[in-house]
């Protein structure tokens, strides 16, 4: 029985135990490596080692993976948050010998990382790191919420709300620094209010719901937007993604004070002019002044992909199937601001750009579509083997990182 197979037998208590007397390394020291290694050291885990293979460009105590380390059999824990890239990694390991892979979102694992295992309270789960996706019982008390009788349950739904952002970030997912002022995009509340009803028929319930942009406090209907989403029961958790550079508004500051809200705010450091950086500090004190819910994602030595440009890779069947099961965005499910299913924003983006055309786009009309139409089309989306995007995009290749938040211009 290898340490992966003990370690599932036993209660979280136990598992400390064990885990103080074996060791682990981790593999991943982005955000979630970080908060892994300090919930360890709460419980006197001794980490042998936190491996990158971007520790050169990271600045901090991570090093290279040492594929010849002698101990074949140490515990690594994997913590990236995509699930694609961490079966890849875990093969990698197990090519060079090593026996003993977890990923932290392994139930049992994240009972470690969980400050007030076994209670469930929603305020304080919705901030674990673990963002849901692992705990089961964090998934079985929410779903006690929903009253859908549907059979799609979606761990994540990301609603980008405006393509308007007050950065230039030169390696944007979402490629709004590539937006000229007339092209950007957003969502009217009515049209999107019919949509998201609509949308709904097809769903039992959503662990996570993503507001997010460009920068997402520009929307002038903001505060109406998550007032929909917090009386929607399907809804579990709903996380706000924001650069902290607007100034938070009365009314919104209240509705942010809700349990199912978390405002994650996203921090580039001295990637950004101080002038922001105090407009960062101000908006923070705004959050703890007022008792919201937040967690902060430290990305300025953080890293993101660069998917490379939109010009066609001319790939076969074959090749845009493995570049779809290895994408860490092949789960990303969306609502785009034309309110179509996407499961690549990129393709929302290659169609404002006018670099791809409609009728290759893989997504779901909400706006034009009847419910079991809906349904239906997002079923057939959800189960292909490949996107016809997959043929424009360099997929989430580790070889692909670059540094987050680099601005074009200030």
């Amino acid at each position: 029985m290898n340490k992966v197979e003990i370690i599932n037998k036993l209660n979280r208590e136990e598992v400390i135990e064990y885990l103080k007397a074996e060791g682990v390394i981790i593999y991943g020291f982005g955000r979630v490596g970080k908060n892994v290694l300090k919930a360890f050291n709460k419980h006197g885990i001794p980490v042998k080692y936190i491996w990158d293979i971007n520790a050169k460009d990271l600045n901090n105590n991570s090093q290279e993976p040492n594929y010849d380390y002698n101990d074949k059999n140490v515990l690594i824990i994997l913590t990236l948050s995509s699930e694609t890239l961490c079966k890849s990694i875990e093969k990698e390991f197990l090519k060079y010998g090593f026996t003993n892979i977890l990923n932290y979102s392994n139930e049992i694992i994240s009972h470690l990382l969980c400050g007030i295992y076994p209670k469930f309270d929603p305020r304080i789960c919705n901030k674990c790191l673990v963002d849901g996706g692992g705990c089961k019982e964090y998934k079985k008390n929410l779903l006690n919420y929903s009253d859908g009788n549907n059979k799609l349950i979606l761990d994540r739904l990301s609603l980008t709300i405006t393509t308007k952002c007050t950065l230039k970030c030169k390696d944007c997912c979402r490629y709004t620094n590539l937006y000229e002022k007339h092209m950007h995009k957003e969502y009217n509340f009515d049209e999107f209010s019919e949509c998201w009803h609509k949308f709904l028929y097809s769903v039992k319930y959503i662990y996570q719901v993503g507001v997010a942009g460009g920068e997402l406090f520009l929307h002038k209907d903001l505060k109406r937007i998550l007032e929909l989403l917090i009386n929607t029961k399907k809804v579990g958790v709903i996380y706000i993604t924001t650069n902290a550079t607007v100034k938070l508004e009365k009314e919104v500051i209240e509705i942010l004070k809700n349990e199912k809200i978390v405002v994650q705010v996203d921090l580039y450091g001295n990637n950004l002019s101080n002038q922001i950086q105090n407009h960062n500090g101000e908006f923070i004190g705004k959050l703890i002044e007022n008792n919201i819910t937040y967690s902060i994602i430290d990305n300025e030595n953080g890293t993101w992909y660069d998917f490379g440009d939109f010009s066609d890779r001319k790939r076969n069947v074959e090749q845009l199937k493995d570049i779809y099961n290895k994408c860490c965005r092949r789960d990303c499910f969306e609502i785009s601001p034309d309110y179509n299913f996407v499961i690549c924003g990129r393709q929302s983006t290659m169609k404002d750009l006018k670099v791809m055309n409609e009728k290759e786009l893989d997504s779901v009309d909400l706006k034009n579509n009847s419910e079991i139409e809906i349904e239906n089309k997002i079923n057939n989306l959800i189960n292909k083997e490949y996107l016809d995007i997959c043929n424009y995009c360099d997929g989430s290749d580790e070889k692909n990182i670059v540094r987050a938040g680099v601005q074009q211009y200030f």
